[in-house]
């Protein structure tokens, strides 16, 4: 294996040992480095995956390899944990486990990244050299999503009831060049959505082929899980009609009245939703529209506009963590050698 390479992929996994005896394997016989980052709670993804696992690319990182690398970093005198959190945590952490992605990438010496989500299947391995390629005039590159879609809660009652819910490029198979990254991802619901639209109109994005996604229940604890992702919901909808607004200020995402407009925009498209599913006779279309009206009654439209307030201050740290981390010449942190101790 050449283990200088410039580009790789980091699979994201969390509690789910399942998905990976299904997908890890396509990856075996692709010709770069694949680092399976774990943010497991329990303790059986790297026994149930060594099990099986015989290929000479992949390389586990998880808790104690983490803290290695960040160890290397404190030196460097920024608060790491505005940005990152220690991988298997409980709760919500996909926005800190992409930040500490980036990080990670950066040190490993990649030019070029793969992130990919651990429930997706790759019909054909050239797919990821295509979208590599691409890269060389784009920033970033995103795959279709067939089969069954990472679409949230509301978005598959929408269109259960007959509307077309808004679709964009995933984060769930996203290559792009490390240079690009100017933005920071924030741990709400929608992350890569947010991250992806903070980029624009600078960047160039491009979808470009098919991956498939395994199937699950997505009404499976449907009226917890909406009430979890509507605030991200908001937050990307908020995000993408200011990108949308021609002569936009930064101020805008600042501002609360700028979201409680989008806050009664949202709320309206519930309350049709509502109306919809009462016509179909949807039942879990009815029972999650009433719980998501009554936590609209009670949204905090001056949180969100804290939210990015925070925002602003932290990038100027993002982005300059990032240079920081190309100025140390990322070889005398650890290097891409270090991954031979990250083999499953």
């Amino acid at each position: 294996m050449n283990i200088g390479k410039k580009e790789g992929i980091i699979i994201f996994t969390k509690d789910h040992p399942e998905r990976l005896q299904k997908t890890l394997p396509q990856l075996f016989n692709i010709d770069l480095p694949v680092i399976l980052l774990d943010d497991s709670v329990n303790s059986d993804t790297k026994v149930i995956v060594k099990k099986f696992n015989d290929g000479q690319n992949i390389y586990y990182h998880g808790k104690i390899e983490q803290q290695r690398i960040l160890q290397k970093l404190s030196s460097t005198d920024f608060e790491l944990n505005s940005f990152v959190r220690t991988l298997g945590s409980n709760g919500w952490t996909l926005g800190y486990t992409r930040n500490y992605a980036i990080i990670l990438a950066k040190v490993l010496g990649f030019e070029r990244v793969l992130f990919m989500d651990d429930d997706i299947i790759i019909e054909d391995n050239s797919l990821v050299y295509e979208m590599f390629d691409l890269l060389n005039n784009a920033d970033f590159v995103s795959a279709e999503i067939k089969g069954m879609p990472d679409l949230s809660v509301v978005d598959f009652i929408m269109q259960k009831v007959g509307l077309e819910p808004y679709r964009f490029m995933s984060g769930g198979f996203l290559a792009f060049n490390l240079n690009s990254v100017a933005e920071y991802f924030l741990n709400y619901y929608n992350e890569d959505w947010i991250w992806l639209f903070m980029h624009r109109p600078e960047a160039k994005l491009v979808k470009y082929g098919e991956v498939y996604q395994l199937p699950y229940d997505p009404f499976e604890n449907a009226i917890e899980k909406a009430l979890h992702q509507e605030f991200g919901e908001i937050l990307v909808e908020g995000v993408k009609r200011y990108i949308e607004i021609e002569n936009k200020s930064n101020t805008l995402l600042l501002n609360k009245d700028f979201w409680d407009e989008i806050v009664k925009m949202r709320a309206n498209l519930i309350k049709d939703i509502m109306h919809l599913s009462q016509k179909n006779k949807s039942s879990i279309g009815v029972s999650v529209s009433k719980h998501l009206l009554s936590y609209y009654a009670h949204i905090d439209r001056e949180k969100i506009a804290n939210i990015f307030i925070d925002y602003y201050r932290k990038r100027k740290f993002w982005y300059r963590l990032l240079h920081v981390i190309n100025e140390l010449k990322v070889k005398s942190i650890v290097g891409l050698g270090a991954l031979r101790g990250m083999r499953l």
